[in-house]
C-alpha cells in the first residue's frame, strides 16, 4: 500500500499527524532546527575560533619558530661583525701601546746601563721618539 492509498483510507488527523508529527516532516523539520539553532555558537566566537587557530602559536608552530630564531641570528650576526670590528681596533691599540712600551723600556735600560756615564751630564738623555709609532 502506498502513501497515498493510505492517506485517502485513513483518518485526517492521522494523516495530519503522522506527516506533522515527530516521525514525519515535523520530526525532520524539528532536528533540523534543533541543529541549526543549538550546535552553532555565537558569530563573535566563531570569529574569535577562527583567528585563533589562523594565528600562529609559538609553542606548536615549529615555522615560526624557526622564522624567529633566523631573526635573531641575523641580528646576532650584526652584533658580532660590530664586536669583531671593535676587536680589531682594540688590536691595533694595544699593538700600539705594546711597541711604546718597548721602545719607553728600552730607553730605561740603556739609560739604566750608562748611567755612570749619563749622570755626568747636566742635560737629562733625549726621551725616545714616539711621534712615528
Amino acid at each position: 500500500m502506498g502513501f497515498w492509498e493510505w492517506a485517502g483510507s485513513s483518518d485526517a488527523t492521522t494523516v495530519l499527524t503522522a506527516v506533522f508529527g515527530t516521525g514525519g516532516l515535523g520530526g525532520v523539520v524539528m532536528l533540523v532546527i534543533r541543529h541549526v539553532l543549538k550546535d552553532k555558537p555565537p558569530k563573535s566566537e566563531q570569529v574569535e575560533a577562527v583567528e585563533t587557530v589562523a594565528a600562529p602559536a609559538p609553542d606548536r608552530d615549529a615555522l615560526w619558530i624557526a622564522r624567529q630564531a633566523l631573526a635573531i641570528s641575523d641580528s646576532d650576526r650584526g652584533s658580532l661583525r660590530t664586536l669583531q670590528d671593535q676587536m680589531k681596533e682594540l688590536g691595533a691599540k694595544f699593538e700600539h701601546v705594546t711597541r711604546i712600551n718597548t721602545i719607553q723600556g728600552e730607553w730605561i735600560l740603556d739609560i739604566r746601563g750608562r748611567w755612570h756615564i749619563v749622570r755626568l751630564s747636566e742635560d737629562p738623555p733625549p726621551p725616545p721618539d714616539i711621534t712615528n709609532i
